[in-house]
């Protein structure tokens, strides 16, 4: 660290001993130690061969989460983690010490978009402190709105035989209105922003669902994601976490992480994306993403490649919007057919009832998921149904909440509230239904191919990837 003072950092902490052991540090006044250190580790040079390595090296795909959860409960490596991740595994497990040592709130909050690695990092947090009783942290909870998510993990901790008190841990967030004040050490909040105001089937539980986890927890932390707004009750977000965290006397610290690790590890891919759905504030885009998206002109093309792709491993999977009645009488038929697309003499089943794990499952490449079953999750390939509810008209991306199906309960009550407010509404509806879409359109590693049932929006994205993609 040739420019840096050692009086500037605070490195020397006791919680970074153990690395610093394996890795010294050389400050601006060590100049003759460290050149002393090579000379003494190093034999003989390789004619540049490492820093080659160093400077084209690139962040690369991680595994898919689904089939990475049993390793890292096993192991939690933390060497797999990089520059910010490490910084938020350091920060979450000091502050869960320190929490557990004072009794005072501590609450982290997390930003990160698509892709960041947020459920990997929050998965390792669980298992370390669980790993180390000399911390004597017990009550950990590891709580994900999306059953998706939680079915999955579950499922394959059972599979994998892999400590049986671990899928005990994952929770929905509907039960902490019955919690006492700090009944538990740590709650891990995973896709916070599917948090709400009440609990239960009717929301008739509890007042707010951010409020009871941090009332209950000594330390809590929670990731977000603050444009993955996919219903009109979802209230996790950043400035509401930090409200309700001043009213309850818990500190707040703030992290994000950004590097991309799915869509081909290209944050270019995800800034297109955000700016071609014209997604909150527009960015500046100066770097081509190299990313395998491509759009189809039939359902029956996407339905094929996506199929094929799916052949090697299991991992690839077709999604829709929500444009199509879900009929609960027949969800356990896998001959009936809820998404129809006349024109084209297409159909296929939406997810049946019956499972909770259709990201894993062998036969989910025959059905269709929505963003229900696949938030939180990744793909090798994903196939996406762009619906009527999302068009292109006069150099904008439209939406109609109207081509919504009746059966989605994400938007209910919205035609109520269009007569009320129809300007806030409408805006309201109009994120829901383009954060839907980012969110199916960021579930794939390795590439999207896209179908849309609007023409125009269909040559708009066609051009929109000639421009930008390499």
């Amino acid at each position: 660290m040739h420019n840096y003072k050692k009086s500037e950092n605070n490195l020397l902490e006791e919680n970074y001993k153990k690395y610093i052991e394996k890795a010294p540090i050389f400050y601006r006044s060590d100049l003759k130690k460290c050149s002393d250190f090579i000379a003494d580790k190093i034999c003989y040079g390789d004619d540049k061969k490492i820093l080659h390595i160093l400077e084209k090296g690139k962040i690369t795909l991680s595994k898919i989460l689904q089939n990475e959860i049993p390793d890292i409960m096993k192991y939690s490596n933390f060497a797999t983690l990089i520059d910010e991740q490490q910084l938020v595994y350091e920060t979450a497990m000091k502050m869960a010490k320190q929490s557990k040592k004072d009794n005072k709130k501590r609450t982290l909050i997390v930003k990160g978009g698509a892709g960041t690695g947020k459920t990997i990092v929050a998965l390792k947090i669980l298992v370390d402190l669980l790993k180390n009783p000399e911390n004597n942290i017990k009550e950990i909870d590891f709580v994900s709105p999306v059953q998706s998510v939680r079915e999955v993990c579950k499922y394959k901790l059972k599979q994998s035989n892999i400590y049986k008190e671990y899928p005990k841990k994952f929770k929905n967030a509907s039960q902490y209105f019955k919690c006492s004040e700090n009944e538990k050490d740590v709650i891990i909040v995973d896709e916070a922003r599917r948090l709400r105001e009440k609990s239960g089937i009717f929301s008739q539980y509890g007042k707010n669902q951010i409020k009871e986890i941090i009332l209950s927890s000594k330390f809590s932390i929670f990731f977000v994601d603050n444009l993955q707004k996919v219903t009109l009750k979802d209230i996790g977000r950043t400035e509401k976490i930090k409200e309700y965290a001043k009213s309850s006397n818990s500190s707040v610290t703030e992290l994000e992480l950004t590097s991309q690790f799915r869509c081909s590890a290209s944050s270019a891919y995800i800034t297109w994306l955000e700016n071609t759905l014209q997604l909150g504030t527009p960015k500046e885009l100066h770097d081509k993403f190299d990313y395998d998206i491509k759009v189809v002109t039939t359902p029956q093309t996407l339905q094929k490649q996506i199929t094929k792709k799916n052949e090697k491993n299991n991992s690839s999977r077709i999604v829709a919007g929500y444009c199509w009645d879900s009929v609960n009488g027949n969800r356990n038929d896998p001959d009936f057919y809820d998404i129809q697309i006349p024109e084209y003499n297409f159909q296929m089943s939406w997810n049946l009832i019956g499972t909770k794990t259709w990201a894993i499952d062998e036969n989910s490449i025959e059905q269709v998921g929505c963003v229900y079953t696949c938030s939180g999750l990744d793909f090798e390939y994903v196939g996406v149904i762009i619906g009527k509810d999302m068009i292109y008209r006069n150099g904008k991306i439209q939406t109609d909440v109207m081509q919504r199906a009746r059966t989605d309960n994400a938007l209910k009550g919205i035609k109520t509230k269009l007569k009320k407010d129809y300007l806030n509404s409408y805006q309201l509806a109009d994120e829901v239904i383009k954060s839907t879409y980012r969110i199916l359109m960021t579930r794939g590693q390795k590439g999207c191919i896209i179908f849309c049932q609007d023409k125009a929006l269909s040559n708009y994205l066609k051009e929109e990837i000639k421009k930008y993609k390499m």
